[in-house]
């Protein structure tokens, strides 16, 4: 997850930006990322994780989070097709002048938003890695609290 602000950016900066007559900022494809996250939560929870129990599939923090790393390596599989389709055009001429953080720069021709899907993939897996991993140590610090209570309780010190 932390490739994002890094390598996703440095790929998205020799990358064609513009975008008809406007020129769109590297970075800015991260919203891709934040509104996957926005759109799929309500969803996981609302809509997914009661139908799989409803069908009696047994979907555990644990699978949530191996199946979030399978997302998680799928976006960098996904970012490495990009990435060689991206320098392959660029070597068959395939090329434009562009100027990014002030400097001109010879970048391939493919557009920018071939990188979408791995921004997407990010924010799929950071719904199921992320917030189950938050919902674990929330419960485990409830059930730490909770048996902390009862043995003061019981020792006479609350």
């Amino acid at each position: 997850m932390l490739q994002m602000p890094t390598t996703f950016l440095i790929q998205a900066t020799y990358m064609r930006l513009e975008f008809h007559k406007f020129t769109i900022p590297a970075a800015s494809l991260t919203l891709f990322d934040i509104v996957a996250v926005l759109v799929l939560i309500p969803i996981m929870d609302h809509v997914v994780y009661p139908l799989l129990s409803y069908c009696g599939i047994s979907f555990t923090p644990l699978w949530r989070i191996g199946v979030g790393m399978l997302l998680i390596s799928a976006s960098f599989i996904v970012a490495g097709v990009v990435e060689i389709q991206r320098r392959n055009t660029w070597i068959d001429g395939g090329f434009c002048i562009q100027t990014v953080f002030g400097e001109r720069l010879n970048a391939s021709s493919v557009n920018v938003f071939w990188q979408i899907p791995q921004f997407v993939l990010i924010g799929s897996s950071e719904v199921l890695v992320v917030v189950t991993g938050k919902q674990i140590l929330y419960f485990t610090a409830l059930t730490i609290n909770l048996n902390t209570f009862i043995l003061m309780f019981c020792l006479g010190i609350v």
